[in-house]
Protein backbone atom coordinates (compact mmCIF):
# COMPACT_ATOMS: atom_id res chain seq x y z
CA UNK A 1 0.00 0.00 0.00
CA UNK A 2 3.00 2.27 0.54
CA UNK A 3 3.66 2.31 -3.24
CA UNK A 4 0.05 3.26 -3.94
CA UNK A 5 0.24 6.09 -1.39
CA UNK A 6 3.47 7.43 -2.95
CA UNK A 7 1.90 7.08 -6.41
CA UNK A 8 -1.22 8.98 -5.30
CA UNK A 9 0.76 11.73 -3.60
CA UNK A 10 2.93 12.27 -6.68
CA UNK A 11 -0.02 12.14 -9.08
CA UNK A 12 -2.03 14.56 -6.97
CA UNK A 13 0.89 17.00 -6.84
CA UNK A 14 1.56 16.78 -10.58
CA UNK A 15 -2.06 16.71 -11.72
CA UNK A 16 -2.36 14.44 -14.75
CA UNK A 17 0.91 12.78 -15.69
CA UNK A 18 1.75 11.26 -19.06
CA UNK A 19 4.24 8.40 -19.12
CA UNK A 20 5.71 6.22 -21.86
CA UNK A 21 6.57 2.52 -21.91
CA UNK A 22 7.12 -0.30 -24.37
CA UNK A 23 9.79 -1.55 -26.71
CA UNK A 24 11.10 -1.30 -30.24
CA UNK A 25 13.22 -3.47 -32.50
CA UNK A 26 15.92 -0.84 -32.27
CA UNK A 27 17.48 -0.20 -28.87
CA UNK A 28 15.52 2.45 -27.00
CA UNK A 29 16.46 3.82 -23.65
CA UNK A 30 14.65 5.66 -20.92
CA UNK A 31 17.78 7.35 -19.68
CA UNK A 32 21.36 6.52 -18.79
CA UNK A 33 21.68 2.78 -18.29
CA UNK A 34 17.97 2.02 -18.64
CA UNK A 35 17.75 -0.12 -21.79
CA UNK A 36 14.08 -0.92 -22.35
CA UNK A 37 14.98 -4.01 -24.40
CA UNK A 38 17.28 -5.53 -21.84
CA UNK A 39 14.57 -7.72 -20.32
CA UNK A 40 15.39 -6.48 -16.86
CA UNK A 41 13.27 -7.91 -14.13
CA UNK A 42 11.74 -11.35 -13.89
CA UNK A 43 13.37 -14.62 -12.95
CA UNK A 44 14.66 -17.55 -14.95
CA UNK A 45 12.05 -19.65 -16.74
CA UNK A 46 8.59 -18.41 -17.48
CA UNK A 47 5.75 -16.74 -15.62
CA UNK A 48 2.47 -18.65 -15.65
CA UNK A 49 -0.80 -17.12 -14.51
CA UNK A 50 -3.11 -19.43 -12.55
CA UNK A 51 -4.65 -21.67 -15.18
CA UNK A 52 -3.70 -19.16 -17.86
CA UNK A 53 -0.99 -18.56 -20.43
CA UNK A 54 2.73 -18.78 -19.85
CA UNK A 55 4.74 -15.56 -20.20
CA UNK A 56 8.52 -15.26 -20.64
CA UNK A 57 10.47 -14.48 -17.48
CA UNK A 58 12.28 -11.61 -19.19
CA UNK A 59 10.08 -8.57 -19.66
CA UNK A 60 9.52 -7.20 -23.16
CA UNK A 61 10.01 -3.81 -21.51
CA UNK A 62 10.52 -2.41 -18.03
CA UNK A 63 9.71 1.21 -17.23
CA UNK A 64 8.73 3.50 -14.36
CA UNK A 65 6.19 6.21 -13.84
CA UNK A 66 7.64 9.73 -14.30
CA UNK A 67 7.73 10.21 -10.54
CA UNK A 68 9.56 6.87 -10.23
CA UNK A 69 7.08 5.48 -7.67
CA UNK A 70 5.92 2.50 -9.75
CA UNK A 71 7.85 0.10 -11.96
CA UNK A 72 5.91 -1.69 -14.69
CA UNK A 73 7.04 -4.77 -16.60
CA UNK A 74 5.33 -5.82 -19.84
CA UNK A 75 5.34 -9.41 -21.13
CA UNK A 76 3.44 -10.86 -24.09
CA UNK A 77 2.30 -14.39 -24.88
CA UNK A 78 2.57 -16.54 -26.93
CA UNK A 79 5.18 -14.48 -28.84
CA UNK A 80 7.43 -11.70 -27.73
CA UNK A 81 7.30 -9.47 -29.71
CA UNK A 82 3.77 -9.99 -30.95
CA UNK A 83 2.71 -10.94 -34.47
CA UNK A 84 -0.34 -10.02 -36.54
CA UNK A 85 -3.31 -11.98 -35.27
CA UNK A 86 -5.85 -12.29 -32.48
CA UNK A 87 -4.22 -14.77 -30.12
CA UNK A 88 -1.92 -12.67 -27.94
CA UNK A 89 -2.18 -11.60 -24.33
CA UNK A 90 -0.08 -9.27 -22.21
CA UNK A 91 0.90 -9.35 -18.56
CA UNK A 92 1.68 -6.18 -16.64
CA UNK A 93 3.58 -6.56 -13.37
CA UNK A 94 3.39 -3.41 -11.21
CA UNK A 95 5.73 -2.97 -8.25
CA UNK A 96 6.70 -0.21 -5.84
CA UNK A 97 10.11 1.03 -6.99
CA UNK A 98 11.37 1.72 -3.47
CA UNK A 99 10.46 -1.62 -1.90
CA UNK A 100 9.92 -3.92 -4.88
CA UNK A 101 6.56 -4.92 -3.37
CA UNK A 102 3.75 -5.78 -5.80
CA UNK A 103 1.05 -3.11 -6.15
CA UNK A 104 -2.54 -4.34 -6.30
CA UNK A 105 -5.82 -2.45 -6.57
CA UNK A 106 -4.94 -0.24 -9.54
CA UNK A 107 -7.73 0.28 -12.05
CA UNK A 108 -6.32 0.12 -15.59
CA UNK A 109 -7.96 0.92 -18.93
CA UNK A 110 -6.09 0.14 -22.16
CA UNK A 111 -6.07 1.09 -25.83
CA UNK A 112 -3.65 0.57 -28.72
CA UNK A 113 -2.38 3.00 -31.36
CA UNK A 114 -0.29 2.95 -34.54
CA UNK A 115 1.32 6.44 -34.58
CA UNK A 116 2.58 6.27 -38.19
CA UNK A 117 -0.79 5.08 -39.52
CA UNK A 118 -2.78 7.33 -37.14
CA UNK A 119 -5.28 4.63 -36.19
CA UNK A 120 -5.78 1.91 -33.59
CA UNK A 121 -3.72 -1.28 -33.81
CA UNK A 122 -7.05 -3.06 -33.54
CA UNK A 123 -10.69 -2.20 -32.99
CA UNK A 124 -10.97 -5.07 -30.50
CA UNK A 125 -11.16 -3.65 -26.95
CA UNK A 126 -8.65 -4.93 -24.41
CA UNK A 127 -9.94 -6.22 -21.10
CA UNK A 128 -7.91 -5.98 -17.90
CA UNK A 129 -8.09 -8.66 -15.22
CA UNK A 130 -6.35 -8.11 -11.88
CA UNK A 131 -4.60 -11.36 -10.96
CA UNK A 132 -3.16 -10.29 -7.60
CA UNK A 133 0.49 -10.04 -6.59
CA UNK A 134 0.79 -6.86 -8.70
CA UNK A 135 -0.12 -8.65 -11.96
CA UNK A 136 -2.71 -7.57 -14.51
CA UNK A 137 -3.71 -9.66 -17.56
CA UNK A 138 -4.59 -7.81 -20.80
CA UNK A 139 -6.73 -9.78 -23.28
CA UNK A 140 -7.03 -10.09 -26.20
CA UNK A 141 -3.96 -8.28 -27.52
CA UNK A 142 -4.86 -8.13 -31.21
CA UNK A 143 -2.73 -6.67 -33.99
CA UNK A 144 -4.52 -6.16 -37.32
CA UNK A 145 -1.38 -5.30 -39.30
CA UNK A 146 2.41 -5.30 -39.05
CA UNK A 147 4.16 -2.11 -38.03
CA UNK A 148 4.85 0.07 -35.03
CA UNK A 149 2.30 0.02 -32.20
CA UNK A 150 1.86 1.68 -28.81
CA UNK A 151 -0.18 0.67 -25.79
CA UNK A 152 -1.85 3.45 -23.81
CA UNK A 153 -2.86 2.91 -20.20
CA UNK A 154 -4.89 5.00 -17.83
CA UNK A 155 -3.99 4.07 -14.24
CA UNK A 156 -6.11 4.96 -11.21
CA UNK A 157 -5.01 3.93 -7.73
CA UNK A 158 -7.52 3.50 -4.92
CA UNK A 159 -7.69 6.06 -2.13
CA UNK A 160 -7.57 4.91 1.52
CA UNK A 161 -11.25 5.90 1.91
CA UNK A 162 -12.23 3.58 -0.97
CA UNK A 163 -12.55 6.30 -3.61
CA UNK A 164 -10.47 6.63 -6.76
CA UNK A 165 -7.31 8.70 -6.91
CA UNK A 166 -6.13 10.83 -9.84
CA UNK A 167 -5.57 9.18 -13.22
CA UNK A 168 -2.12 8.77 -14.69
CA UNK A 169 -2.06 8.37 -18.48
CA UNK A 170 0.57 6.06 -19.90
CA UNK A 171 1.57 5.70 -23.57
CA UNK A 172 4.33 3.32 -24.60
CA UNK A 173 7.11 4.04 -27.02
CA UNK A 174 6.48 2.07 -30.15
CA UNK A 175 7.18 -1.63 -30.42
CA UNK A 176 7.22 -3.75 -33.55
CA UNK A 177 4.37 -6.01 -34.59
CA UNK A 178 5.73 -8.68 -36.93
CA UNK A 179 3.82 -10.19 -39.87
Amino acid sequence: MHGVNRFLASAATAGVVVLAFGCSSSPATMGPGLDMLSGTGGSAGSVTTDGGPSFPSAALSTFTTPDKTLQIELRTSPDQPIHVGPDHQALLRVTDTASGAPVDGISISVSTWMPVMRHKCSEVPLKVQALGNGEYLLTPLVASMAGKCEISLSLTAPLPDGGAGPKVNVTSPTFDVAQ
